[in-house]
C-alpha cells in the first residue's frame, strides 16, 4: 500500500498575548533542553535508520471514543499482525504486519480502563497481557494492575504487581513475557528509574522487575539493573528477541540493546545505545516513542505516544500518533 506519510498538525487557536509569549518561552526552554541532550554526548552515538513511517490515523478508523486521539503506548506482535494498545482507549488496534490499512480493526475490550501502558504475548497459550496504570491501595499507596485476556480480547484474570508506589504518576510503563524452564515471567520496567521509596540522593539506574504470579498477584522475583551507559531521563517500553533485550526512552529518544541471561536474570554486556533520528539542527524529533516490538534481529517497529502542543515544539508533534520502522545500523 503507497505510504500515505504523515500529516503536519495545524495551527493551535489564538492566544491571548500574555498566553502566546508564555507558550513561546517554553517552547524555547524545550528546544533548548533538546538541544543539550543531543550535545551531551549523542553525536557519538550510532542512528538508527528509519524504513518507513505511518499516522496512525492514516491506517485505521477513528478511535471508538471519538476524541480523535491516538496515545500510543505499547505494541507487540503476535502472529501475522501487531496488536498495539493507548494510554487514552479501552480498545485495540491490530494491523497486518505489512501495516495495511484495508485490514486494520479495532477490538473493543471489556476491560474496566481508561487506557493501559503496554501489552505483552504468550504465543503458547494464546494470552495477552495488558498493562495498567497505576491504582489506589487499602494502605494509601499505589500499585499496578495487569489484566489477562484471550486472543478475542475477553478478560480471563486480574492481578495487581505486589509493587507499592507512593505517588499515583509513579508506575511501570513497560510489559514483556519471557519464558524460563517451561514457566512464564512477565519482566516490568519502571517509567522513571527511581526505587519505590527513595532513601538517598544517589542517581539510580533503571529498573526491570521479574513477576511471577501466585494466585491474585505478581510478586517479584527479583530486579535487572540496567547498565550506567542506559541511564535515561525515562523508560518507555521494551521487548525481548531471543536473549537481546531493547529498551525505549521518550524524554531522552535513545534505544538501548543490551543482551539478558535469563537462567540468573542478569545482563551480560553494557550494550550499545542508538538515537533515533535528529533534524538538520542535531535536535529532537521523536520525543513521543513509546511502544517497542522486534520484527528482526536487525530491525523494530515503534509507536508513538501523542505530542503536547503546550510544551513541545512543531517537529515532535509532526511524529506523535504514529508507527515507524526502524533498522539499527550494523
Amino acid at each position: 500500500m503507497p505510504s500515505r506519510g504523515l500529516r503536519n498538525h495545524g495551527a493551535p487557536g489564538d492566544l491571548s498575548q500574555a498566553d502566546g509569549a508564555r507558550r513561546r518561552a517554553r517552547q524555547t526552554v524545550e528546544s533548548n533542553r533538546y538541544t543539550r541532550r543531543v550535545s551531551s554526548g549523542a553525536a557519538s552515538q550510532p542512528t538508527l535508520i528509519l524504513e518507513r513511517e505511518w499516522k496512525l490515523a492514516s491506517l485505521v478508523d477513528p478511535p471508538p471514543d471519538g476524541s480523535g486521539r491516538l496515545e500510543a503506548s505499547g505494541i507487540v506482535a503476535a502472529g501475522r499482525c501487531f496488536m498495539v494498545v493507548f494510554d487514552n482507549l479501552n480498545a485495540v488496534v491490530r494491523l497486518p504486519c505489512d501495516l495495511r490499512s484495508a485490514n486494520a480493526s479495532w477490538i473493543e475490550t471489556a476491560v474496566a480502563a481508561q487506557g493501559f501502558e503496554d501489552i505483552a504475548y504468550d504465543a503458547r497459550h494464546g494470552r495477552f497481557y495488558l498493562l495498567l496504570e497505576s491504582e489506589p491501595r487499602r494502605d494509601g499507596r499505589y500499585s499496578s494492575v495487569v489484566h489477562q485476556a484471550d486472543r478475542r480480547f475477553v478478560p480471563l484474570h486480574r492481578a495487581r504487581i505486589a509493587v507499592p508506589f507512593e505517588e499515583r504518576h509513579k508506575r511501570f510503563e513497560g510489559l514483556e513475557l519471557m519464558r524460563r524452564g517451561g514457566r512464564g515471567y512477565l519482566l516490568a520496567m519502571l517509567g522513571s528509574g527511581q526505587p519505590v521509596v527513595r532513601r538517598r540522593r544517589k542517581p539510580y539506574r533503571g529498573r526491570i522487575y521479574v513477576l511471577r504470579q501466585a494466585r491474585k498477584l505478581w510478586r517479584p522475583l527479583t530486579k535487572i539493573k540496567l547498565p550506567r551507559a542506559a541511564r535515561f531521563e525515562d523508560y518507555a517500553g521494551l521487548a525481548i528477541r531471543r536473549n537481546r533485550l531493547a529498551i525505549v526512552s521518550q524524554e531522552s529518544s535513545l534505544l538501548w540493546i543490551g543482551r539478558l541471561r535469563a537462567s540468573r536474570w542478569e545482563l551480560v554486556d553494557k550494550g550499545q545505545v542508538y538515537q533515533f533520528p535528529r533534524d538538520a539542527d542535531g535536535r529532537i524529533v521523536y520525543g513521543n516513542v513509546e511502544g517497542i516490538a522486534w520484527l528482526s534481529s536487525t530491525r523494530i517497529v515503534v509507536v508513538s505516544d501523542r505530542a503536547s502542543h503546550d510544551s513541545q515544539p512543531r517537529r515532535c508533534q509532526e511524529k506523535d500518533q504514529s508507527i515507524h520502522i526502524f533498522r539499527i545500523p550494523a
